[in-house]
């Protein structure tokens, strides 16, 4: 991989790109988006070209005097401001000067939030093209958080971002866009999200899981976020009775819910014995479950994209999903899985007694959506995705 030695510079000799990524944060503790960040930074420079990830001191993330090369990510971590919200960092508007005016290309990730109005105001500034990847900020969904203060944003400084920006990437055509005037529509390109299990590392998983088939070996790996409702979930795995022949594993850090609260509910259900509630793991940790696991579940109510159920795919898992998450296009399209119109109870426990009782077509379902994956979902092939953009070409528009 070649080194972010072009901060700072104005020119790179070998034709390669030098692309700015900006981004609140890209500790593994938040999640999906600052994953996606990471992974496309690696993806980047394993095609060659010359990328760095501009971010915040957060989450075992130092400050750095200059670009370095931490936890698989090029990057230049700034300093936030104490107790000021939304990861705020002056440090991070003086660095983006240099930075911005010595890319060829800018990337923000998010919308509301300091650091992408800085990216925004240094690309006009040097006049450098400047894109917006949202990751599902613009779905009414997920704006009902702070919802007066967004609407006050989107009245005063939103308008600024989508007519400064050269795109706006979603994920996945079913990304909801809710909060993008029709006159900005134009500039959405479709671009889905990667995954990637090459880095694993052993971890240790419950003997009770492995003893049963893998095919029986059901996984909900993800935050405990309310929205994902894994309480829902214990309640199917309850009424489908799967439980006498297989066994449910929950992997994630806590969130609305908490590991204790899930394994509390199991007892309280009769049905602890086939449930294990493990626990966050790191990312090389997830490679190990996924592959020791049969069916990846995710009964959740909107998910931005879904890289968890990508990286299952890859794992070769057979997917039980809703049609909320947006990655379960990928699902149909490979017949990888069952997709649910609703995290329903009843639906969710007939899906999972369906595929208890099919061993075989588990088995292919798991292989369809890892050869799908595998040939269409790499994180190499989004940044390709990136990069003809970049150069000018087209991807799905909108």
């Amino acid at each position: 991989m070649k080194s972010p030695a072009w901060w700072g510079s104005e020119t790179t000799s070998d034709g390669s790109l030098r692309i700015l990524q900006v981004a609140a944060t890209i500790a593994a503790a938040d999640g999906g988006p600052a994953t996606s960040v990471r992974s496309l930074n690696r993806a980047f420079h394993r095609l060659g070209h010359q990328a760095l990830v501009m971010t915040t001191a957060d989450h075992g993330v130092d400050r750095m005097k200059k670009p370095d090369y931490v936890n698989g990510t090029y990057a230049l971590a700034s300093s936030q401001v104490p107790g000021a919200p939304y990861k705020l960092s002056i440090d991070m508007f003086f660095r983006l000067q240099k930075a911005v005016r010595s890319a060829d290309v800018v990337i923000a990730d998010g919308l509301y939030l300091p650091s992408v109005l800085m990216a925004c105001f240094w690309s006009s500034i040097f006049r450098k093209p400047f894109f917006l990847q949202p990751h599902g900020t613009l779905d009414a969904y997920d704006r009902r958080k702070n919802a007066n203060l967004k609407r006050a944003f989107d009245w005063i400084i939103a308008g600024w971002l989508f007519r400064m920006s050269e795109g706006i990437f979603v994920t996945s055509a079913a990304e909801r866009l809710d909060a993008l005037p029709q006159r900005f529509r134009s500039k959405v390109r479709v671009v889905p999200l990667g995954a990637d299990l090459s880095r694993e590392s052993q971890t240790a998983l419950p003997a009770s899981y492995l003893a049963v088939p893998r095919s029986r070996r059901f996984v909900f790996l993800g935050r405990l976020a309310r929205k994902k409702n894994p309480r829902l979930l214990l309640q199917a795995w309850q009424e489908s009775g799967v439980g006498t022949s297989g066994h449910l594993l929950f992997v994630g850090p806590d969130g609305a819910h908490t590991a204790l609260e899930l394994q509390e509910l199991a007892e309280e259900l009769g049905i602890d014995r086939s449930v294990t509630v493990m626990g966050p793991v790191d990312e090389q940790g997830v490679a190990s479950v996924l592959r020791a696991s049969g069916v990846f579940v995710l009964l959740t109510d909107r998910e931005n994209f879904g890289i968890a159920l990508v990286e299952a795919m890859i794992a070769d898992c057979a997917v039980l999903a809703t049609r909320g998450v947006a990655a379960a296009e990928f699902v149909e399209q490979c017949k990888g899985g069952i997709l649910l119109e609703a995290p329903d109870l009843q639906a969710s426990a007939n899906a999972l007694k369906e595929l208890s009782d099919s061993e075989d077509e588990v088995v292919a379902m798991g292989m369809r959506a890892g050869q799908f994956a595998r040939d269409h979902l790499t994180w190499e092939e989004s940044a390709k995705r990136y990069l003809e953009v970049f150069r000018g070409g087209r991807t799905n528009a909108s």
